[in-house]
């Protein structure tokens, strides 16, 4: 006398267990496979006042934040991140930088976060890092890719190779900017690094063109 009631119930259970599955599969991002690359610099033009610099970039940005970064005469790393408005990125007098860190050659190390919470163990003000290294012959300029801040790209290739030797390895390049730069033998092509990198820092190989701001 039970069994129709309960054959109903189990059904029930069954639909409501089927329709939580398709739901669940739905939010995950999918990953295509195919090897990444690294997105083309970003242009801009820098203009010197008093009190800022202001640098105008060619195109939009997708996340609306890039690091400005410039050296100083130690071969010295050092970075800001700054939102981009109406185009422009905005470097005033007192924007102290967030990060420094040592360059060797191509190699990125000895990173130091300034900012701890609401104050600054070292104050170093962006302006004058920027102006030091214009009028001192050395690099600075902005980047797309936000490392050491963002390590997505690094911990989602992380979460596919278990061992310490991936395919990413964040360089830097002579223009002194941070970019990954990639290992076919070693890459699984799982495509995780390019559907979690926020700021289109890496992109699918197999497309034909990068189109900021998208």
């Amino acid at each position: 006398m039970f069994k129709q009631p309960v054959t109903k119930l189990l059904l029930c259970i069954l639909i409501v267990l089927l329709g939580a599955l398709v739901a669940l599969q739905k939010s995950f991002p999918t990953f295509p496979g195919d090897y990444p690359r690294t997105a083309p610099p970003i242009e801009y033009n820098c203009a010197y006042f008093d009190e800022r610099v202001e640098i105008r970039l060619a195109k939009g940005s997708k996340l609306g934040r890039l690091i400005v970064f410039a050296y100083d005469g130690n071969n010295k790393f050092i970075g800001l991140l700054k939102p981009v408005e109406n185009g422009a990125v905005v470097v005033r007098r007192g924007d102290y930088a967030d990060f420094t860190a040592c360059v060797e050659g191509s190699e990125i190390r000895d990173v130091i976060f300034l900012k701890k919470m609401d104050r600054y163990d070292k104050k170093i003000d962006m302006f004058d890092a920027l102006t030091g290294a214009r009028n001192n012959n050395l690099r600075y300029g902005v980047q797309r890719c936000l490392y050491p801040i963002c390590t997505r790209c690094v911990e989602a290739c992380k979460s596919v190779i278990s061992n310490s030797d991936i395919p990413i390895v964040m360089t830097v390049k002579p223009e002194g900017e941070v970019l990954p730069v990639f290992s076919k033998g070693k890459c699984p092509r799982c495509g995780k690094c390019f559907t979690f990198c926020p700021t289109g820092s890496i992109v699918n190989s197999s497309e034909t063109q990068h189109t900021e701001g998208q």
